[in-house]
């Protein structure tokens, strides 16, 4: 089985991975919010670093 093909979803199939990442999210940072304190600034810089990097490849492919 091959884990690392392309895959090819349409716009609602990618909403729906969406909602879930973010219900997903929301239900470990209310469960756990101590198991992450210590992480919070590198998540922000990894969320940081991935959205100007989107934005960069999104304004480039207009």
């Amino acid at each position: 089985m091959d884990y690392f093909r392309d895959y090819t979803f349409t716009w609602w199939q990618v909403g729906l991975l969406k909602l879930c990442m973010v219900a997903a999210g929301i239900a470990i940072g209310a469960s756990w919010p101590q198991a992450f304190a210590g992480w919070t600034a590198a998540l922000w810089m990894i969320f940081a670093i991935t959205a100007v990097y989107l934005m960069r490849v999104t304004w480039e492919q207009w």
